[in-house]
């Protein structure tokens, strides 16, 4: 949407540019703080289990820190381009107001261009006028454009930031914390990726309602190959039946490698959640209701063999992640619904209602 006059005359990108030079200074003082704190752990007075396992995890935070600081100046360079990006564009766009303002034209709220007051429309003043609104316009979308561009890229940086500051903050998590968020991370791109899938597109056209120009369709059969080419698809061992990938990605060996722990917290859930939830997201965009996905007997049987509660709730978190963000859905709002379906299973649990797929740590 173009930027209304108002928002271009508001707009300061020298935030911008302010906040990439902080980043900038940032990052070598991360550095220089976690070589002092590797420093501080190899004291050679210190010897035993105990300082074998207080350097490991000091190397690793160091690297951790390293990969920050790193993201840290990727940022601040990202931010200046952006910086150049926008107020380039802003620039020229403030400046064709005031050029075509100067000349004696209007320049409305919305950056439309009128023609001076009281002239005579000519072909060339006309002509005139519409070469101003379009340099004005054109440059106002080009500010959107470059904000949102600028936006976009900060996030993704942003979000390896968060990473990068957890796997600190978090202490160095436990293998089933990680395996937890990297599994999260896993059947997010999944489920992102298959809903633009050709079997579900097929699916989609088998379930459209006929037209009324169709005489010759057979509603029923498509629905019913629909369904199947679905329950093939999700069914134990095959493409998107995630528990084996799962299995073998992590190397899940012994009963307690398959619950996963909720980082900062002493939930954990059983691997199938994620198949699950892919489950009731992509069954959701490939156009199947939500009762069918639920109660239908071939389709339940599909998911895990053993259909119980914390099945039921994790599906319907992936039905109703598809019902409210559809296919735009961000990796913040999976994980929120995630949570949410944790939180739910672990009410069903404190009512006294037994759930395989969650436990609490021990």
């Amino acid at each position: 949407m173009t930027p209304t006059r108002r928002q271009l005359e508001k707009y300061d990108a020298q935030p911008i540019w302010d906040i990439a030079q902080a980043f900038k200074r940032i990052g070598p003082q991360i550095e220089n703080l976690f070589e002092r704190y590797v420093g501080s752990v190899t004291a050679p007075d210190w010897q035993g289990v105990a300082a074998e396992a207080a350097l490991d995890r000091a190397g690793k935070d160091r690297k951790t820190a390293y990969a920050m600081a790193d993201t840290l100046t990727a940022s601040a360079d990202r931010l200046e381009q952006g910086y150049w990006d926008v107020s380039t564009p802003l620039k020229n766009a403030r400046q064709h107001i005031t050029s075509a303002e100067a000349a004696g034209f209007a320049v409305g709220s919305t950056l439309g261009v009128s023609l001076p007051q009281g002239s005579d429309p000519t072909p060339a003043l006309e002509s005139t006028r519409a070469e101003w609104e379009r340099q004005i316009v054109t440059a106002a979308n080009s500010v959107e454009t470059e904000d949102r561009r600028l936006q976009q890229d900060l996030t993704k940086l942003s979000a390896a930031m968060k990473t990068e500051f957890d796997a600190i903050g978090g202490s160095q998590t436990t293998l089933d914390e990680k395996r937890f968020s990297d599994a999260e991370r896993f059947i997010f791109d999944e489920m992102k990726r298959n809903i633009n899938s050709d079997t579900v597109k097929m699916i989609q056209g088998l379930l459209r309602k006929p037209k009324w120009y169709e005489f010759g369709r057979n509603y029923g059969n498509d629905i019913m190959t629909a369904l199947t080419m679905w329950g093939v698809k999700v069914a134990p061992g095959q493409a998107w039946d995630h528990k084996p990938q799962l299995q073998s990605k992590f190397d899940l060996k012994t009963s307690n490698d398959f619950y996963f722990k909720q980082p900062g917290t002493d939930r954990k859930v059983y691997y199938d959640i994620y198949s699950n939830i892919h489950y009731g997201y992509v069954g959701r965009a490939a156009g199947i209701d939500s009762e069918t996905l639920i109660k239908g007997a071939s389709l339940g049987e599909a998911i895990t063999g053993n259909d119980d509660e914390a099945d039921q709730i994790t599906m319907r978190a992936g039905i109703d992640l598809y019902n409210k963000y559809g296919p735009n859905m961000t990796p913040e709002q999976f994980h929120q619904g995630v949570t949410e379906a944790i939180d739910k299973m672990e009410a069903a649990e404190n009512d006294g209602r037994d759930l395989t797929q969650f436990r609490h740590e021990n």
